[in-house]
């Protein structure tokens, strides 16, 4: 959607005979033209060096807007998983399209008072843009962090070599003694690719001689990367151990700084040194996996509550938004051409809405209309001049939201 808001001075002193002029020249190019007053008389615009001053200050909080409006667009797209979003500006008085609002604009003095000085109608403007921001940022945080613990809690990302075993054991795959922790004897998982299960169990009761004989079992799952998951049990000594205890010698590998490693960390170190297979430590509790179901299911519906909430504040703010948005729009319209063209001098004001890809085709129809024949090739958009702000022989504000 693009809208032209045009000033101009008059054509021979006349008004009646610049709007047709200009009708003449664009009507065939444009979908929607008409004449508008912005009642320029009703603002405080003040001196030339204010109006300077408030052209730099707009220019600036029109980029601000804009990037801003376009945000919670994305916001609401990604949370509604839509293509397009159709939002609407309400008033007191009504809703409308974002067309419809532009087409019919007037100027709302009950919320941007046109008695106001210049710059206090400016910052009126921004605290309208910044009161939005802080809230959409505010319920986005809180979105996002429901989000995240959700996904923690979840782990839908991942598979068995990093995922919370404690979220995949449940007890309907998990038997009363397939995980056996006591003084002599503790569990361990083995994450086994499909391809490796048979060397794996041809293996593992020989690579350390604390495996209990016969105690890989395979549970009921399997990730998406072919990873299945088994239990192995390990002695938590061996004779090694139980000697040196006996001789009383750990105090003096203690003073020497020599660590001996337990069962359990050489057989993880054997199992990845000699079979390429990952060994995870866990300890299984039964009723880790019920109360990861009630975070889980808590979660859930906070994060769809928030989701719900930040929803509607996204219509709503982007509404609002473009509300200041469009005032800011005819505001910068009434600054320039008081700029450019005085305050007392009079001057003509329309709405182009461009047909699709007619856009160039209106600005260059309007730059020979109102532009001296000697210097065309001074004028044009920022990116065609190079600069940073657009030139033509009229006033151009674009609204290309």
């Amino acid at each position: 959607m693009v809208y032209f808001l045009i000033g101009s001075t008059l054509i021979q002193g006349n008004q009646a005979q610049t709007w047709e002029n200009i009708r003449k020249e664009v009507s065939s190019l444009s979908q929607n033209l008409k004449q508008i007053d912005v009642e320029s008389s009703k603002f405080k615009l003040g001196n030339l060096d204010s109006l300077m001053h408030a052209n730099e200050t707009m220019l600036k909080l029109e980029q601000q807007i804009e990037g801003l409006l376009k945000k919670i667009e994305r916001q609401y797209l990604d949370l509604t998983e839509q293509q397009t979003a159709d939002f609407k500006v309400e008033t007191k008085n009504d809703v409308y399209t974002l067309p419809n609002f532009v087409q019919t604009f007037k100027w709302d003095d009950a919320t941007f008072s046109r008695s106001n000085p210049l710059p206090e109608l400016l910052k009126i403007l921004k605290t309208r843009m910044s009161t939005i921001e802080n809230d959409i940022r505010q319920k986005t945080t809180a979105f996002q962090d429901a989000k995240n613990q959700s996904n923690v809690i979840a782990m839908k990302e991942g598979n068995l070599l990093v995922k919370d075993l404690g979220d995949v054991l449940d007890s309907g795959k998990v038997k009363p003694k397939d995980f056996i922790y006591n003084d002599s004897v503790t569990t361990v998982c083995v994450i086994v690719q499909k391809q490796q299960i048979e060397k794996f169990q041809n293996a593992y009761e020989t690579i350390h001689h604390c495996v209990v004989p016969g105690s890989a079992k395979q549970f009921d799952i399997e990730d998406r990367d072919g990873y299945t998951l088994w239990r192995v049990l390990v002695m938590k000594y061996d004779y090694k151990t139980i000697q040196k205890q006996l001789l009383n010698q750990s105090n003096q590998d203690k003073e020497n700084n020599k660590r001996q490693k337990t069962p359990v960390e050489e057989f993880m170190a054997a199992m990845r040194d000699q079979l390429k297979l990952t060994v995870r430590e866990f300890e299984y509790k039964p009723t880790e996996y019920k109360e990861r179901e009630k975070q889980r299911t808590e979660l859930q519906v906070k994060t769809k509550s928030l989701s719900s909430v930040l929803k509607q504040t996204c219509e709503k703010s982007f509404g609002g938004l473009y509300n200041t948005y469009i005032h800011l729009k005819y505001l910068r319209l009434v600054v320039d051409i008081a700029t450019r063209f005085g305050i007392k001098n009079k001057f003509s004001t329309c709405l182009i809405e461009p047909s699709n890809g007619k856009e160039k085709q209106i600005q260059v129809r309007l730059m020979k209309l109102f532009g001296d024949p000697q210097e065309l090739g001074m004028y044009g958009t920022k990116e065609e001049l190079e600069d940073t702000e657009d030139f033509f022989p009229y006033i151009f504000v674009p609204i290309n939201i």
